[in-house]
């Protein structure tokens, strides 16, 4: 319909919605307001002679309709958590069509596509909460007979207009002006309407879980109010949201007889609906912000809780407040018109969430930092003898802290996603490196308990570097397969107590002890410490030379968490950009499925087995290694990052899996040239040579920048802190600026964490340095014993002891009181003068534990 000559010339079209009014649900109203103009829109009528084509004026010609055969009509369900028993949650519950109100309060919403022959056009669900595939297939149904609906009303709305217009231009065919084509005068029609004799009006439709807007009780209805009825129900019409309240008002008037029963007995009908028309003041809305700081809507009779939320819902901006209500769902029958619907009953006027730690992020370094932060202590830091000494005195120290999770999507969405779209059967980590702060062998531990330890896969790092340590020899080097992986993880989220809350923070404001959490939906979360987990930050790289590609030829492997992979077909003709392991990735994946690849990279493919050298990871070289990183200055840090990652490596499983691959992937080291960008391909210059390709697949990894993430860059601008390559400046301690109880992990922190700051290994460290600082390990740090004093050992409370040395006991003023042990070791400690300094010190006589 907008070709006028194939390859040569064609119609663009761009539609611009305005939205007048929002009830809710703007997105569908502007799909649907966007194919009616389409339908309705006429295009200047073209004529082909030659090589020329002319296009004609609306006086030369009639403009002509597009040519639109499906119309996908999209129909959006709003997801809640039903209510189960014991306080549980139960089934989810869903509403077609929500209002403001229901957006405001919703945990996720679930948007589906269908034309008029009830065919699947898309499906769409950003983010929320998870919903099993029955209750999708149960809202496709639905919204089959929705789009029907709608579609049918379209069709027959527009047919209406094209007869009118008909009957009033006699001839819809004869040439006319264009001020004649763009001015319709209906007074004719109208009158012509106006002889008819009335009908009556039909019945309101029942609809799959309409949106509910029952009458509002004014503060005080009076005379005056009932006879300005009827302006006010002109003036709502002439603001865009007329024709649903009169349709609604028909409805409720039909009801009265259950009035009494409902809790309505002795309220005048006419002058409810004339508190309906005095809604669109301001009266109304004054009181009831006068009644947040006195009482609760929970409180107050049903059917005024129900007025108060419909009137500021239905009628013009409303309270910030109730906007933040937390609602429950309960399918019944409305009140007012005694449809079916959900009655929405406010709970708490707030929705302020009060915890003590708020975590933003759900990813690997979200779930560590959860993980450290409940755990009293990890037993890789301690010997055996200290580990049961600690669970010993672990019965009196304090619960847990509440914690909170925020993210817009599940546990490791991202991870699953990207890992599923790349096709990545086994983690480039060893099996130490997890989330579970608690026990570095918990993953090999829980393969064995779920009898898959055959998903452990030997490293040849064990025999090349690692032959001498213990580790090498139980497993811990051992690659765990990705499924395990994301089992274990769920497994821990499970069982690690927790609340998540499902949306996007915004910003973090206030001090430590008492942040504000601000979510985009208007919610806050009140915390006195926040973490930040926010994944790798910046955007995709895309190499300066293709930038001029479009993106239907070009994309990144991060793009929609790896979701374009999917356009990878058989026979294609596949470029791959890049030199790391997600580029080999790429390749493998599209020569698995029938493509021809070319790898190419500007410098050889690197083989190590970790992003970063294996002596980072030895704990006989990794100290060493992270005190020469951390004496070095910010600039010197990044140079020292880039340097230990090297720009990427390739572990040698993958590198021998492409050799085996021959001639599927074509692997290349030079520089890549757009040549010419065609339709369906683009032409590159490699090596001297012009080569066609189908797709270009770019996996360059990512440029750090801090300030691309939402809630950071709000933080930078109210709590500046020095940046680095785009990566912030944190304490020691992983702290953000000033604030003492703000803190980073994951690849945010690499500055102060060391190479490896977005994997495993350090992730696992980062959330040992917060659980430290919060002083969740507080317990274990002995400082009124004066072993711990003269050891310097945090954890001498818990001390090996041969001799009773270490066992703390509290005494009936809450101190701790020492052993025999410990009495008899500072009896023997006598000061003397050094013979070098002629400095008096304390020295230990000989006899006492240990040598002199």
């Amino acid at each position: 319909a907008l070709c006028i000559v194939g390859g040569q010339k064609v119609w663009s079209i761009r539609v611009d919605v305005r939205a007048l009014d929002d009830d809710g649900n703007l997105g569908d109203v502007c799909a649907i307001a966007a194919l009616c103009s389409l339908l309705h829109f006429r295009k200047a009528d073209v004529e082909i002679r030659g090589e020329e084509a002319r296009t004609f004026t609306a006086e030369e010609r009639v403009p002509v309709p597009l040519s639109i055969h499906h119309l996908p009509v999209p129909v959006t369900f709003a997801l809640f958590a039903g209510t189960g028993g014991a306080g549980k949650e139960g089934e989810p519950a869903w509403i077609l069509d929500p209002n403001r109100l229901e957006e405001a309060a919703m945990r996720g919403a679930l948007c589906i596509a269908v034309n008029q022959h009830g065919e699947l056009c898309g499906v769409h669900k950003p983010g929320g909460m998870p919903i099993d595939f029955a209750m999708v297939e149960h809202c496709i149904e639905l919204a089959v007979a929705r789009a029907k609906e709608i579609t049918s009303r379209i069709q027959s709305e527009i047919e209406a207009d094209l007869l009118k217009r008909k009957e009033t231009k006699k001839n819809i065919h004869q040439q006319f002006n264009q001020a004649t084509l763009l001015t319709v005068d209906w007074s004719a029609s109208d009158a012509k309407e106006a002889s008819k004799p009335s009908a009556p009006a039909p019945p309101p439709q029942r609809q799959v879980l309409p949106a509910v807007t029952p009458a509002v009780i004014a503060p005080v209805p009076t005379a005056a109010s009932v006879e300005s009825l009827q302006d006010a129900s002109a003036a709502a019409s002439a603001s865009g949201s007329g024709a649903r309240w009169r349709t609604r008002a028909q409805g409720r008037q039909a009801a009265g007889p259950q009035d009494a029963e409902n809790g309505m007995a002795g309220i005048d009908r006419v002058a409810l609906e004339a508190g309906i028309a005095q809604a669109k003041g301001d009266l109304l809305i004054e009181q009831i912000m006068q009644w947040q700081h006195t009482t609760t809507i929970s409180s107050l009779p049903r059917p005024l809780a129900l007025a108060i939320i419909r009137q500021c819902t239905h009628f013009g901006p409303y309270p910030f407040w109730l906007k933040r209500t937390i609602l429950k769902l309960k399918p019944q029958s409305c009140n007012f018109c005694h449809e079916s619907t959900a009655w929405r009953v406010p709970v708490a006027m707030e929705q302020v969430l009060h915890v003590d730690v708020c975590i933003i992020g759900a990813g690997p370094a979200g779930l560590a930092a959860l993980s450290a932060i409940h755990e009293p202590f990890s037993l890789d830091q301690l010997s055996k003898d200290q580990s049961e000494r600690a669970l010993r005195n672990l019965r009196n120290e304090s619960g847990d802290q509440k914690v909170c999770v925020v993210d817009p999507m599940p546990w490791l969405s991202h991870w699953k996603r990207r890992f599923k779209a790349l096709d990545i059967k086994w983690l480039r980590s060893p099996a130490m490196a997890h989330p579970d702060l608690f026990d570095a062998t918990s993953l090999r531990a829980f393969a064995g308990a779920k009898d898959r330890e055959s998903e452990l896969l030997e490293s040849d790092v064990v025999n090349s570097e690692l032959k001498s340590l213990e580790e090498a020899h139980n497993g811990l080097w051992k690659l765990p397969s990705n499924r395990l992986f994301e089992d274990f993880s769920d497994d821990l989220a499970s069982r690690l107590p927790h609340e998540f809350v499902h949306g996007a923070a915004a910003c973090v404001e206030g001090d430590d002890g008492d942040f504000r959490v601000r979510l985009t939906d208007g919610r806050e979360i009140a915390a006195g410490t926040v973490v930040l987990a926010l994944g790798v930050p910046g955007q995709p790289v895309i190499p300066q030379s293709l930038l001029g590609i479009p993106p239907s030829l070009l994309f990144h492997t991060d793009f929609q968490q790896g979701f374009r992979l999917a356009e990878l077909e058989e026979k294609h003709e596949v470029l791959v950009i890049g030199g790391g392991l997600t580029a080999v990735q790429a390749a493998q994946l599209a020569a698995r499925r029938g493509c021809k690849v070319t790898l190419c990279s500007r410098r050889p493919l690197v083989t190590r087995h970790f992003d970063v050298a294996t002596r980072w990871f030895d704990k006989r070289h990794g100290d060493r290694l992270r005190f020469e990183f951390f004496s070095q200055p910010l600039e010197q840090r990044l140079k020292g990052i880039k340097a230990a990652r090297g720009g990427g490596s390739v572990p040698p499983a993958y590198m021998e899996e492409l050799k085996e691959m021959g001639s599927k992937v074509d692997v290349l080291c030079a520089d890549v040239q757009v040549h010419a960008i065609l339709d369906d391909a683009v032409e590159v210059l490699i090596q001297g040579k012009i080569r066609r390709f189908d797709r270009i697949v770019a996996a360059c990894g990512h440029a750090p920048q801090c300030c691309s993430i939402p809630v950071v860059h709000e933080l930078i601008a109210k709590s500046p802190v020095e940046l680095a390559g785009g990566l912030p400046q944190l304490s020691p301690d992983l702290q953000w600026g000033e604030h003492k109880q703000l803190f980073v992990v994951g690849a945010l922190a690499a500055l102060q964490v060391g190479p490896d700051a977005g994997n495993l290994m350090g992730i696992r460290r980062a959330a040992q340095i917060v659980a430290r600082v919060v002083g969740r390990r507080d317990w274990l740090i002995d400082t009124k014993s004066v072993l711990g004093n003269i050891r310097g050992n945090r954890y001498a409370a818990l001390s090996d002891s041969e001799d009773g040395i270490g066992e703390r006991s509290t005494n009936s003023n809450g101190g701790s009181s020492s052993s025999d042990g410990e009495e008899e070791l500072v009896a023997k400690l006598q000061p003397q003068r050094c013979k070098k300094c002629e400095k008096t010190t304390m020295k230990r006589k000989k006899g006492g534990r240990g040598k002199a």
